[in-house]
């Protein structure tokens, strides 16, 4: 008998999301919908940030996309957005790292906030869906085969 195995468009994904339900709805959808095999989960800025430093000490875990969320408390998104650009620039690997804001309130961002951030490819609505991850699937570069 022949298994069939699915294999995922991406690697790694980070959600950074301070709204659990919605990590657990986006985190399962990523799953089902085979978009990533590795999906980790932060629920403030801090700690994105650091586990991301962390992967490229060790050139581990690097993230193929980053979904953020702007609406989060203390630091928000832009702050993240911000960071991550200094990260970059002394980073060249995380060049191939692709990040979609994810809001409930996308059209309260207007596209030209996102014009300085050459690595912010798209903008969705929370949570995720089976129609925007395969949208995602079909305009990002494959990662895996």
């Amino acid at each position: 008998m022949h298994t069939s195995v699915k294999t995922t468009q991406f690697e790694n994904v980070m959600l950074i999301d301070d709204e659990e339900i919605d990590n657990l709805i986006n985190e399962r959808l990523i799953q089902v919908n085979y978009f990533a095999r590795n999906v980790n989960v932060y629920t403030n800025v801090p700690a994105a940030l650091a586990s991301i430093k962390k992967t490229l000490e060790t050139n581990v875990g690097i993230p193929d996309v980053i979904f953020v969320d702007m609406q989060l408390p203390q630091f928000d998104g832009f702050y993240f957005l911000d960071h991550y650009r200094e990260l970059c620039e002394m980073n060249p690997v995380l060049e191939n790292t692709k990040v979609v804001i994810l809001s409930a309130y996308i059209n309260k961002y207007p596209d030209h906030l996102w014009s300085s951030y050459n690595f912010v490819v798209g903008k969705v609505n929370k949570p995720l869906s089976d129609k925007v991850l395969g949208g995602l699937q079909e305009d990002l570069p494959k990662k895996v085969a």
